[in-house]
């Protein structure tokens, strides 16, 4: 198929290029002025999508345009902006009705969305494009936008995220290079970046496909499945082995992904994260693991119950358990005073009850009432965002609603009081099944002495359990 690129030598048209060529399309790519390289086979067409005529030129013959040709640098003229982004829009639209071109990609931008004060955590295609009046690049992107509507030629409007990568050399780029971010204080600001590479793979895969309509492009967040953590972690062994990977699947689509340079030592270890259900534990016991990071505040009992699921899943697939390691985060207070703990124990433990869904899941793990969460849930604070206070707030802030934490609930699960008592602890998630304890919350010189006497207990119980005659180090 014969595709045109406008905008082909800027920070999208080098990737959609290679990536359409790669796919083997026929490829004419449209610039003002020439590439310093170009893949072979692809046909150079000198224009600017202010001259309708040569637009017209270069796209006769072509079934499908993909629009990436915007200026994204300030530029003082407001109209000579306009002229450039929404009519050169209108000269492509004119040139596809004038030579029958069918479909239309166009890199439109999640900076349409605006930023309003009552803007939503994250934006569907469904939502309201408010960018502010001043704020030339939006407010230009959804007049171009409009005239593809109304145009009614088959497209697709991607509003991307910001793109980076190691080619990228834009104006966003710059900013996020900078040795500093002007922020705005107390006020919490998410950054979505996608790469350059997977924007490549999606204007190839919206230009070959017959799917229409807005879609932003970035990166999801949500939790990811139970496959799409086995894929990566098969994708990353394979790579460390100097394979080359062809992959389609829920994590996307890669085409002879490889290492530049391998490395001749052993590959990295690799962990998963998991909660600790029978499900999670079943995926944890793949051999593509070497171990697993469980959740913080999991009770010894739901240690041992998730030890138990791993060692009962390592036995079905017949991996030998005793090469898998578990390690439990527990949150650790030694010798601190009420409030240190309060502060360290109780509101941390509120950052994760505020997260979604992980009641329940304590609920379901540890046994837990949840009516004894709704406080906090509930409280004034977090109306409006319930669901990321660890975003909005840091501990010392959280420390009222602290104090509505059970303590059942938080000490019952963290290392604090004595350090006899911190080690009696330990040894209890010790002899839950945990391999390893990883201190949590504290600074590493708050645990030096509870390391300390912690390997003085650990020297003691060897030599009580060595055979008679035998040094506690055999």
């Amino acid at each position: 198929m014969r595709i045109l690129v406008t905008g082909a030598t800027g920070v999208y048209g080098r990737s959609v290029v290679e990536r359409l060529h790669r796919n083997g399309h026929e490829v004419v790519a449209m610039a003002r002025k020439p590439p310093r390289a170009l893949p072979p086979g692809v046909r150079f067409a000198p224009a600017d999508v202010q001259d309708l005529g040569a637009v017209r030129a270069g796209m006769e013959g072509c079934e499908v345009v993909v629009h990436l040709a915007f200026t994204v640098s300030p530029v003082k003229d407001r109209e000579l902006s306009r002229r450039m982004n929404v009519g050169g829009t209108a000269n492509v639209l004119e040139a596809m009705r004038d030579t029958g071109a069918r479909r239309l990609v166009f890199a439109s931008s999640a900076m349409t969305y605006g930023a309003n004060p009552d803007n939503p955590p994250l934006f569907t295609e469904a939502h309201e494009q408010r960018p502010a009046p001043d704020y030339v690049y939006g407010t230009d992107k959804v007049a171009a936008e409009r005239l593809i509507i109304d145009s009614g030629v088959e497209h697709v409007l991607a509003r991307t995220a910001v793109t980076v990568g190691r080619n990228i050399d834009n104006l966003l780029v710059d900013i996020f290079a900078a040795p500093s971010i002007i922020g705005i204080k107390d006020v919490d600001i998410r950054y979505q970046l996608i790469h350059q590479d997977d924007i490549g793979r999606f204007f190839a895969f919206a230009a070959e496909g017959d799917r229409t309509g807005p879609v932003n492009v970035a990166p999801p967040m949500r939790a990811i499945s139970f496959r799409e953590l086995e894929d990566d972690a098969d994708m990353y062994r394979r790579l460390w082995r100097g394979e080359s990977v062809d992959y389609d699947g829920p994590i996307g689509r890669f085409e002879d992904l490889h290492m530049a340079d391998t490395y001749d030592g052993p590959a990295p270890q690799v962990y998963s994260v998991m909660l600790g259900g029978p499900k999670a534990c079943r995926v944890a016991a793949s051999p593509l693991f070497d171990g697993v990071y469980l959740q913080p505040f999991l009770t010894v009992e739901a240690v041992h119950n998730a030890v138990t699921w791993i060692r009962e899943a390592c036995e079905e697939i017949g991996r030998d358990f005793s090469t898998m390691r578990i390690v439990q985060p527990i949150v650790s207070a030694p010798e601190m005073s009420d409030d240190e703990t309060l502060a360290l124990a109780h509101a941390r433990m509120v950052t994760y009850i505020g997260q979604p869904g992980m009641v329940a899941m304590y609920e379901k793990l540890n046994g837990w009432d949840p009516r004894l969460a709704d406080p906090i849930r509930d409280h004034e604070m977090f109306r409006h965002d319930p669901d990321r206070v660890d975003h909005h707030f840091h501990r010392e802030d959280l420390i009222d609603v602290a104090r509505l934490v059970p303590d059942e609930w938080a000490l019952g699960t963290s290392l604090h009081g004595s350090l006899d008592a911190c080690v009696a602890r330990m040894q209890e998630y010790k002899d839950a099944g945990a391999h390893e304890i990883c201190f949590y919350g504290s600074n590493p010189s708050d645990n030096a002495a509870l390391i300390g006497a912690w390997r003085e207990h650990r020297a003691a119980r060897d030599a009580h359990e060595a055979p008679v005659g035998a040094s506690a180090a055999g």
